[in-house]
This record gives structure tokens, C-alpha cells and sequence, in this order.
């Protein structure tokens, strides 16, 4: 599987022209099929959901690609991550997690060490 940002975005192209409701349902049950193979008991509600999703509510349209390609290609090469807090990450991580900088929204991978990618 190519997991390169072109590799994703041409595997996801015959789902660009789905109404945004779709799309918007697509995601929601990928994610949950993702949430529940990390966590068997992790609860994927819609309130559930909701509520692990607040801390990135704030983030501008063109972050949001760069989190969505990013777990893409997480989930394609080891099922990823995602975390959050205030301030700059710091602790060790799997290679390609990401971490989103909530006090700044900036946008954090591993690969070794923390590089901010926005």
C-alpha cells in the first residue's frame, strides 16, 4: 500500500464526489471502526465521539487535511495516534503520532522527535 500523501489522497479520490453528508458519515464510521479495533471498550456514541473530538473543534479547515492525512497514513502503517494538550509535546512516541498543540493549535509528528509540521 502506498502511504505516501499522494499515495492517500489518489486512494481516496473516488470518494471526493460524495455529497458532504456522506462523506461526513464515511468518516464518522471509519473512525469508529478505528476507535473500537485500538479500544475494544472505548465508547463510539455519537455523544461519545463528540465529546473525544471537542479539543480539535478549533482547528482551520487546511489543519484539518493535514490530521486527516496524517492518521491516514498512521492507520495504514501501524493504527496510529492522535493526542492533545497545552503546550509543546514532549514525551516519546510511536513514529508518525501526531499531537495537536491545543494553547496554539499547532500541529506535531514524531519520527524521532517532535517536528511542528503548522
Amino acid at each position: 500500500m502506498d502511504v505516501s500523501t499522494q499515495g492517500l489522497l489518489t486512494s481516496a479520490s473516488p470518494y471526493n464526489n460524495n455529497e458532504s453528508g456522506d462523506l461526513c458519515l464515511i468518516k464518522l464510521g471509519l473512525l469508529k471502526t478505528i476507535l473500537t479495533s485500538i479500544n475494544p471498550m472505548a465508547d463510539v456514541t455519537p455523544q461519545g465521539l463528540i465529546t473525544a473530538a471537542a479539543p480539535y473543534n478549533n482547528l482551520p479547515p487546511g489543519l484539518w487535511k493535514l490530521v486527516e492525512l496524517g492518521l491516514l497514513q498512521q492507520i495504514a502503517i501501524n493504527g496510529g495516534s492522535i493526542t492533545s494538550g497545552a503546550g509543546v509535546p514532549s514525551s516519546t512516541a510511536s513514529t508518525g503520532a501526531l499531537y495537536l498543540n491545543t494553547t496554539d493549535n499547532t500541529l506535531w509528528v514524531y519520527n524521532g522527535t517532535w517536528k511542528q509540521l503548522v
